[in-house]
């Protein structure tokens, strides 16, 4: 909850408008108006419950070491599959929270956080670390091309969305 308090829950709302606009089916213009709605519907709100109650129980059910290499890796590697995820994608909006970063070289951008997050795994290079890293690539090249499928491309909500969801998958797959 510390990070949602940092970041002003930013990506908690990416999640909970993608939950909405997922709702809206494949009808871009509609799922674009959603994306840029600020309130939360019912799928928001089933995603914000689903995500933090797997936090929460991933978080409680590990101990010691196993725990703190969760706690560590999760957020960093979720930041680093925002980037990821961006590499190859259209931006579908002229301006928005993920132009600014998608205005930029996005090669560089992938390989400045690919290597940031490797020199930060540094400390916890142990089998987790590794499953970790495994994971949240998986999981953002199923979001791309879901992304890709549904809409032909990314907005900051769906790009703090797969942040959230790399979090989750990173956070359980350690912690078990």
């Amino acid at each position: 909850m510390t990070l949602a308090a940092i970041t002003g829950a930013l990506h908690l709302d990416g999640l909970a408008d993608t939950g909405d606009a997922l709702a809206a089916g494949t009808d871009r213009a509609r799922v674009l108006g959603i994306l840029r709605d600020s309130r939360i519907g019912t799928f928001g709100a089933i995603a914000l419950i689903f995500v933090i109650v797997l936090k929460v129980f991933a978080i409680a059910g590990s101990v010691g070491p196993q725990r703190y290499a969760a706690i560590y890796m999760a957020p960093g590697l979720a930041r680093w599959a925002m980037v990821a995820l961006t590499s190859g994608l259209d931006y579908l909006r002229a301006e928005g929270a993920g132009s600014a970063m998608l205005a930029r070289d996005r090669r560089r951008n992938l390989k400045v956080a690919t290597i940031t997050s490797v020199i930060a795994l540094i400390p916890v290079v142990m089998f987790h670390a590794l499953r970790a890293c495994m994971i949240a690539a998986l999981v953002i090249l199923a979001l791309r091309s879901f992304y890709r499928r549904w809409l032909g491309g990314v907005t900051g909500d769906l790009i703090g969305a797969a942040g959230e969801i790399v979090e989750t998958a990173v956070l359980i797959a350690v912690t078990n």
